[in-house]
């Protein structure tokens, strides 16, 4: 056991400490800490790794805050942004899986443990299949998307900050999707019918065209 270890200041100390004595301390830290069997340096493709997670979340969280407030959502750029979540929640997946498996295993009744494994599974799997593996079989749609022409077609907008186009198919049963800011301003409200193109599985609207 180590008895040279250096004495973390107290506040007191800390404020009245000068530069030099403060620069003096670090020193003795860094130092103690790179003589520590233990002491492992930090990687530098770790850092980089944080470094480009932190990054990509920030402006995956801006970009989330721009499609609710109703941008991003239609067309082409309606497209890419869906694959942009996508490859966000696979980031998301990929650093919660293990945390996730480690805390389950530390549950010790049996049946908790179990139902939380089934959970977690279930939560992780509609997370994939909703934002992940929607957008993928969509690709093939790219080229021949779906359409539908509704009846009763009317925007709305929702308290969780999303605009829709709501109506009703050729067999009356009600279809809802979002669109953009921009096309709810310039919806002409005695519209009634409106033929929607889309990608089947996302339900990303392409284009809305008023006859």
């Amino acid at each position: 056991m180590r008895n040279d270890l250096v004495e973390p200041p107290t506040p007191e100390e800390l404020k009245n400490m000068s530069q030099e004595e403060f620069n003096e301390l670090v020193c003795k830290c860094v130092e103690q800490d790179e003589n520590d069997p233990f002491y492992e340096p930090p990687s530098r493709v770790k850092f980089i790794g944080c470094l480009g997670i932190g990054v990509l979340a920030a402006a995956a969280l801006v970009w989330l805050l721009l499609r609710k407030s109703g941008m991003f959502t239609m067309g082409i750029p309606g497209v890419v942004s869906s694959y942009l979540v996508g490859l966000l929640f696979v980031v998301v997946i990929a650093l919660l899986a293990r945390p996730i498996a480690e805390g389950v295993k530390e549950v010790a009744h049996p049946a908790k443990r179990a139902f939380a494994a089934l959970a977690a599974l279930v939560i992780m799997g509609w997370l994939a299949w909703q934002f992940v593996l929607n957008p993928i079989l969509d690709i093939p749609c790219l080229a021949s998307p779906s359409s539908v022409e509704l009846t009763n077609a009317h925007v709305d907008w929702e308290d969780s900050g999303y605009y829709q186009l709501e109506g009703d198919d050729a067999e009356g049963r009600p279809c809802v999707f979002t669109i953009d800011r921009s096309f709810y301003d310039a919806w002409n409200r005695d519209d009634r019918d409106a033929t929607v193109t889309y990608l089947p599985h996302s339900r990303t609207v392409l284009s809305v065209d008023v006859p």
